[in-house]
């Protein structure tokens, strides 16, 4: 189980302690519609202001309510510095200005706001350089003891904040040269000795999307390994020493055309010949969720063959690897509803209490593309490993960065630009789940 660190100030719930944080990028602008106009019932409205035309967030990680009233659910959370639309004011408790709807749903506390007659601009979190595939350069601490502090004099006169274990992660916002040294800058403002770090190299893999000419997801893979194409379904059966047609690569991708059984055993035809698909990834058959809407978004996860495949529906549209919890960590089965979206949330271990005898001590900064759907069980990227298609997660299903960013992007509900995090709502319920 992933136990996690920071929170969604105040605490989001006893079971999960995550914060989303995310740091500038290039900017879009939005403007206020009729369509959005969204009255929130009994709430004494104030005129908003004709040159209103958006609320500056002054707090990093902002709450968002459904209602204005401090005590109504989470909406989200908005970053330092964007530029929300500004649709109308009403009074409420908890504030002690005014409240300003910046969103469906979603009210803001003008007490942490300043309005503004610019038009809304706000980064769709997390941002991504153009040519990148991951919102930051992530770095481990190459030996334990690594010192981090807390600004460039502290440095300087070696007053160090807090030392890291051996390949604790760390997100890097940029690198300088001071002091006769390179250093760099954590996305949490820390300074670390760049030549104690050693860069990570996330997967640059990615999985598939799937055309309507696949019937079904019991029906396309991956290549476990280098595997054989054989010229005929028997000789794929048994293996025969006769001479393979060709062979396909690692992780490459496998769609069955046709399928023959062989002694029992069904064997694949791909458009380049036949193929044992106990060679190869593949979601085992399994009956549709109950009460499945038309053209609902859900994926379902096959944690004995490491594989993930989002549906529209009843039609498979995207397949991909992961990794689930190892043996001890297992990703709990059942049918769950994605209740929080995270840009990226900060990951750790160091309140587990069980930490001295079960598991060594990580610490990964600004894990991207988060969906929470089980407690502290999430979907979302890593950038510390490849071994995607094997289980070895702490519970969490890990997927690669390309991967995680297309599942987060394309799962309910949207995140706002400018948001951090979106809590679902009964009109835009979560992503459904089904862990198997």
């Amino acid at each position: 189980m992933l136990a996690l660190a920071v929170a969604l100030a105040p605490p989001l719930v006893t079971a999960a302690r995550s914060s989303a944080h995310a740091q500038s990028g290039r900017l879009s602008s939005t403007r206020p519609t009729a369509a959005n106009a969204q009255v929130a019932p009994q709430a004494p409205r104030v005129v908003l202001g004709t040159n209103v035309r958006s609320m500056r967030v002054l707090r990093a990680g902002e709450i968002l309510r459904a209602r204005p009233d401090s005590n109504a659910p989470r909406r989200g959370t908005a970053a330092l510095g964007a530029l929300l639309p500004a649709y109308e004011a009403a009074l409420g408790p908890g504030c002690q200005s005014r409240w300003v709807r910046v969103g469906r749903a979603a009210w803001l506390c003008q007490s942490n706001a300043e309005p503004s007659n610019q038009p809304p601009a706000a980064q769709q979190l997390p941002p991504v350089r153009q040519g990148a595939w991951m919102p930051y350069d992530y770095a481990f601490a190459a030996f334990g003891g690594v010192r981090t502090y807390r600004s460039q004099q502290d440095a300087l006169n070696e007053d160090w904040a807090e030392q890291l274990e051996r390949s604790m992660g760390v997100a890097l916002t940029g690198v300088q040269r001071f002091g006769g040294q390179r250093w760099g800058q954590t996305a949490s403002g820390r300074w670390i000795a760049y030549n104690e770090l050693v860069p990570a190299r996330p997967s640059e893999w990615q999985g598939a999307l799937i055309d309507e000419s696949v019937p079904s997801a019991d029906r396309v893979g991956f290549a476990r390994g280098r595997a054989v194409i054989w010229p005929s379904a028997g000789h794929a059966a048994s293996g025969s020493r006769v001479v393979p047609r060709d062979s396909v690569g690692p992780r490459e991708l496998v769609v069955a055309v046709e399928t023959a059984t062989v002694r029992g055993r069904t064997i694949w035809r791909t458009p380049r010949g036949w193929i044992d698909p106990r060679h190869v990834f593949v979601s085992s058959a399994a009956p549709m969720p109950a009460n499945l809407a038309q053209g609902e978004r859900w994926v379902d996860i096959d944690t004995r063959s490491q594989v993930l495949v989002a549906y529209e529906g009843t039609r498979p549209v995207y397949f991909t690897l992961i990794s689930s919890g190892r043996r001890g960590f297992d990703t709990r089965r059942g049918e769950y509803r994605a209740w929080v979206k995270l840009a990226t949330t900060d990951m750790s271990n160091a309140d587990d209490p069980a930490l001295d005898t079960s598991t060594r001590v990580y610490s990964v900064e600004r894990v991207p593309w988060v969906l929470f759907f089980n407690g502290d069980q999430a979907l979302h990227g890593v950038y510390w490993h490849d071994r995607f298609g094997t289980a070895r997660s702490h519970g969490c299903v890990n997927l690669a960065p390309k991967d995680a960013r297309w599942i987060f992007e394309w799962a309910p509900p949207a995140l706002p630009a400018g948001w951090e995090a979106v809590f679902p709502t009964p009109e835009e319920p979560g992503l459904r789940v089904r862990v198997r």
